[in-house]
This record gives structure tokens, C-alpha cells and sequence, in this order.
């Protein structure tokens, strides 16, 4: 099982075929299909200026979309582009909605984090969905009308057709990619997008329609307003969001990767294909930040967690356990070969140097748990200190990976009932105390 994620020519095929598709339909459609008059700026006379700066106003509007992006397990991000690019599908037709995906979903980050290939096949994508949703929607419409449906209505049907199509077609062939780069299976990779976005797909369509109509309705400086409002809002939610990832690093918190890790083994437990987990200790942060101080530390943290996200596929999760201890969840493994493998491979990521400090040479301890249906039966907490007994066998053999064994288990388990017993009788003695001096003096 190959699990790095490279450069294929299947994927880059892809790229080029779907780049080609998407830049005939966009240049056909603009030539042969007027821009839809209820994109038209107000305020301007002449009627084909008044239609190019409408669509420019809604694709200065999608780029703003740009300011809300969160994180996707240190992997990429989800950004709000989806209203704007519908309300100019609704107002200008195939052209505008085309023309708006196409230029106004460029993100700052897009070049400094992303290969060539993929910021290209992002915007070709979404601009293919837009004019094919776009010329849906003229369809359906004229369809509609033949019947004698009323006008309002055709309008509000064929925009949900195009909606759904839009996002079928966008997620579709991200769905294509994702599954070449990263060598996942097709409900691997359907499970990632839906789990993405469906809790926001149709909320947002639906702000997408709603914008449309403040658009001609009340005035075209509405939708900046609205947008002002929802950056608000946004800002709250992300706060919440956040809370789930290390500020540092921008991978898991503990707190996550240990929800995100309690889920995949009970996923194995209902029948799931078994899972690997890694704990990951860095070598020589403590003497680094007395040496040298914390900010080379903080340099070495970093890099630590740009690597494992980069080396990872989307479906896997590293996660920060805090200090210089990392986890990370592996999905789909198939045996403990396999496992033992990724370790190393990722043991010789984290051990390269790095380029904000070249001088030093980082060191790293890998303890692998293979996670069957035996294993998956003890809690996420019991698992991370299994392989974290691993990692110290590592640790103190230099041995770089060392796969936990069921010994490492019952050490495990007996050290949480050691904790355990020391908390309450800790607690015990707190309370007793108390107990006795509240009692009545003879």
C-alpha cells in the first residue's frame, strides 16, 4: 500500500483533461450566450459596461469569500465561495457564474501551500460546474415555461437544478483528484467531502439565492453589508473551531485527536478495517531551548507538524499531544507491515533537516500500534499510552520505530489503574481530614 502523496500521471492527466473541458465551455458559452441582464450594475448607461461591471462586483464579492477559511486537519482549507458563485449563476446565467468561479475564488494561500497542478484544477473546476449548472438552469427554465409554470417559480427551480448540479460536478471531480493523490479508495474520499461540507453546502446555496434577490431587489451594496454581518458571525465560529487545533502547529489538539481516534476504533469495532497509531517524540527540544532558546524550539514544533501534515493523506489525522509528544491516526491499514513502513517513512520525514535551523540535525522516536478489532476494544486513552510505551522502547534502543506489542497494552492498562488508585486515594485523604475536624468536640 503506497501512502505518499506525489505527483502522478494519472493526476496530472486529469488536470489537463478537465482544464481543456473547462476553458472551451467557458469560452464557448461566452460567446455564444448573452450575460444575464439581472447582473447588470445599476447607475450605469450603457448596458454592456453595466453587465461587465456587475460581474466584476460579484467577483470582487466571491473574493472576499477568501477571508473565511478554516482549517481541514492541516491538509487545506474550506473557504465561502459558494453563495457568490450561485447568486451569479441566478443574475448573469452560464457567463457570469463561470467567469466569477473561475477569477473570484483565488485565495492569498493558494501558491504558498499548494502545488501548481491543484490551485489550476481548483478555479477549472469550479468555472466547468458554473457554466454547466448555468446552462441547466436556462433549460429548465425555458422547459418550465412551455408548461406555463409561473415565472418566479421556473426561476426558483431551475436555480435549485443548477445548485445541486453545480456542487455534484465540483465535488465529483474533487473527489477524482483527492483519490489519485492521496491512493485513496472512492469511499474514502466521497466520506472526506462529506463529511467537509455538508453541514454548510446547503446553508450557503441558499444565502447564495437570498443575495440574488437583495441584489436586485434592494440595492447592489447589500450583499457587502450582509457579508460584513456573516464575517461577524464567522469570526465566532471559527473561534469554537479553532479551539479543536493546536495554534502552534495547526494540526489536532489533544482533545480532538483523541475524539477523532475514540471514533476510528469503534469504527473498527463495527467492522471497519483495522487502523495504525503512532506516537511521535522529538529528540533534544528541551537542551535546543536551553541552548539556543525557545524560539529555535518553537522552529523545530513547526516544522514538526508541516511535515506530518504533508506527508499524510486527507483521511489521516495528526493531532498534538503538547510539548514535543505528537499522535497521529492512521486510517485503513492493512497489516502491521504496512504500519511499520509509514512509521519509517515518516521517522525519515521528521529526522531531516530542517531549513529555518540547518545546523541541527532533529531527532525522532516512533512508537506504532496496529489497531485491530482486539486492540479497538480499549478506549483512545489506553491506546495512545500503548503506543506510547512503544515509543520509549524506541526511545531508549535508538531503534527510531518500534511497533507496540500486547505487553505494551498491559502496561497500559495497568498504569491507569495505578493512576487511578493513587487519584482516589489522593481524594480520600483530602476529605478525611475535613471529615474529622467538622466533627463536634466531646
Amino acid at each position: 500500500m503506497n501512502r505518499r502523496r506525489r505527483d502522478r500521471p494519472a493526476l496530472l492527466i486529469l488536470v489537463i483533461l478537465v482544464t481543456l473541458v473547462a476553458d472551451a465551455a467557458l469560452l464557448a458559452v461566452t460567446v455564444a450566450v448573452p450575460i444575464g441582464p439581472a447582473i447588470a450594475f445599476p447607475g450605469i448607461a450603457d448596458p454592456d459596461s453595466a453587465l461587465l461591471v456587475g460581474v466584476a462586483f460579484w467577483t470582487a464579492i466571491a473574493l472576499l469569500g477568501s477571508l473565511r477559511a478554516i482549517s481541514l486537519r492541516g491538509h487545506g482549507v474550506l473557504t465561502f465561495h459558494l453563495p457568490f458563485i450561485v447568486a451569479a449563476i441566478a443574475l448573469g446565467g452560464p457567463v457570469a457564474g463561470g467567469w466569477v468561479a473561475l477569477l473570484g475564488t483565488f485565495e492569498r494561500r493558494e501558491l504558498r501551500v499548494a502545488a501548481w497542478y491543484g490551485v489550476l484544477y481548483n478555479h477549472v473546476v469550479l468555472s466547468l460546474a458554473a457554466v454547466v449548472a448555468g446552462l441547466l438552469m436556462l433549460a429548465s427554465r425555458e422547459m418550465l415555461a412551455v408548461v406555463g409554470v409561473d415565472p418566479q417559480l421556473s426561476l426558483l427551480l431551475g436555480l435549485t437544478v443548477a445548485t445541486v448540479v453545480f456542487a455534484a460536478i465540483s465535488t465529483g471531480l474533487v473527489v477524482a483528484a483527492v483519490t489519485l493523490r492521496d491512493d485513496l479508495s472512492i469511499v474514502e474520499a466521497v466520506e472526506i467531502q462529506l463529511r467537509s461540507y455538508r453541514d454548510t453546502a446547503a446553508a450557503e446555496a441558499v444565502m447564495g439565492w437570498l443575495l440574488a434577490w437583495v441584489y436586485v431587489g434592494i440595492a447592489p451594496w447589500a450583499p457587502v453589508v450582509v457579508f460584513i454581518v456573516l464575517l461577524t458571525v464567522w469570526q465566532k465560529t471559527r473561534l469554537a473551531d479553532d479551539a479543536g487545533y493546536d495554534a502552534q502547529t495547526g494540526v489536532a489538539s489533544r482533545a480532538r485527536v483523541e475524539r477523532l481516534l475514540e471514533a476510528a476504533r469503534r469504527h473498527v469495532l463495527n467492522g471497519g478495517p483495522p487502523l495504525g497509531l503512532l506516537y511521535v517524540d522529538m529528540n533534544g527540544l528541551k537542551s535546543l531551548n536551553d541552548t539556543h532558546g525557545h524560539a529555535y524550539g518553537d522552529l523545530l514544533i513547526e516544522a514538526v507538524g508541516e511535515r506530518l501534515s504533508a506527508a499524510l493523506r486527507i483521511i489521516d489525522s495528526p493531532g498534538r499531544l503538547g510539548g514535543d509528544e505528537f499522535v497521529v491516526v492512521i486510517r485503513n491499514v492493512p497489516d502491521e507491515a504496512t504500519l511499520y513502513q509509514l512509521a519509517r517513512r515518516i521517522h525519515g520525514i521528521l529526522t531531516q533537516p530542517i531549513a529555518t535551523i540547518p545546523w541541527y540535525r532533529p531527532g525522532a522516536a516512533i512508537g506504532a500500534l496496529f489497531v485491530d478489532r482486539m486492540y479497538a476494544g480499549n478506549e483512545a486513552s489506553i491506546l495512545i499510552s500503548t503506543a506510547d510505551n512503544a515509543m520509549y522502547v524506541a526511545k531508549r534502543g535508538e531503534l527510531g520505530v518500534h511497533l507496540a506489542t500486547a505487553e505494551h497494552l498491559v502496561g497500559a492498562i495497568d498504569q491507569r489503574r495505578t493512576a487511578e488508585r493513587q487519584r482516589r486515594e489522593a481524594d480520600l485523604a483530602a476529605r478525611v481530614p475535613r471529615q474529622v475536624a467538622a466533627q463536634p468536640a466531646p
